[in-house]
């Protein structure tokens, strides 16, 4: 790669446009076979996404990308790319054409796409760790928990804190080994598969009374979100799903049989009518709303009221 560098300075002194035009296909196909190379080391290093090693071969191929980009903006490769038709179009052979509609295209997009691989990578695995950790905590006895009427202690559930601190040791060493423009991308992703994968493997998996809500609520709500805390101004924005959930499990009964009520008069109305909008489902949508419900369909609500199995039912 460096070699280039210095290849460039060199051949940018040639007086003749065909001649740096020339050498400028030798440079691209230098670094094309450097992205091989990068590509190869990078691929046996896959298995273990969350080394040292790893961040590292991931800070050097962000390196290069933004170095190439840099090159693609420069007068000089733009002057190439711009170069008059008419006097090289019977010349060019196709290689050649390729470079001039870009330059260092394939080579930006392939090092961009070795970059994104590895980032997901990377949110991949700190995700296995958080699927890992998480068959405990499903597995915990929810319909146990004493009721918050009773006595509910302030903390973390004991699965539930192998879970997170696992999750926040892996997140800080990732901080520590990025740079911010690597790490961001690798917070957000993860944040966003998380509250996929924690409603839909965790929360609609599970029975809980009153004191198991009140707890789900907590380990989510003060301790996951929280995590992300360090990371964004507004986490919870990232975890609408499981925010949602944890806002409608922990419904006063009252509150929660009244919500079914009309949840099952807006699907009797839907089923009776090709509209959508009857007054049921209108009155449903606004206390869905009132609730502050907005990110959750109809469908979704229903199977996360049907985890409380305390509340009466008709």
């Amino acid at each position: 790669f460096f070699l280039s560098s210095f290849f460039q300075a060199r051949y940018k002194l040639l007086p003749e446009a065909k001649d740096r035009l020339s050498f400028c296909q030798v440079q691209v196909e230098l670094l094309e076979k450097f992205l091989v190379s990068v590509g190869k080391l990078v691929e046996a290093e896959m298995s273990e996404c969350s080394s040292q090693r790893f961040c590292s071969f991931l800070c050097g191929v962000q390196y290069v990308s933004d170095i190439i980009l840099e090159w693609a903006e420069q007068p000089f490769f733009l002057a190439l790319s711009w170069k008059d038709e008419s006097r090289m179009s019977s010349n060019l052979a196709v290689d050649d054409e390729q470079i001039l509609d870009g330059v260092f295209k394939l080579a930006a997009d392939g090092f961009a796409s070795i970059k994104q691989n590895m980032l997901e990578c990377m949110v991949e695995a700190l995700l296995n760790d958080v699927r890992h950790h998480s068959k405990a905590y499903k597995d915990q006895k929810w319909v146990s928990f004493p009721s918050s009427q009773e006595v509910f202690q302030a903390e973390v559930s004991d699965a539930g804190c192998e879970m997170l601190t696992s999750l926040q040791h892996q997140l800080q060493l990732f901080q520590q080994r990025l740079p911010v423009k690597l790490f961001t991308p690798v917070w957000l992703h993860l944040a966003e598969a998380l509250d996929q994968f924690l409603f839909e493997k965790v929360i609609l998996k599970l029975h809980v009374n009153e004191g198991g809500a009140a707890q789900l609520q907590f380990d989510m709500t003060r301790n996951l979100i929280s995590i992300f805390g360090t990371y964004s101004s507004k986490p919870d924005k990232h975890f609408k799903r499981v925010k949602e959930s944890c806002a409608l499990l922990t419904l006063l009964p009252g509150t929660a049989v009244l919500l079914m009520e009309e949840l099952n008069a807006a699907h009797s109305e839907n089923k009776s009518m090709a509209s959508l909008d009857g007054s049921a489902t209108q009155a449903a949508r606004q206390s869905l709303e009132k609730l502050g419900i907005r990110q959750l369909n109809i469908s979704h609500i229903d199977k996360v009221l049907a985890v409380r199995i305390d509340w009466p039912r008709k």
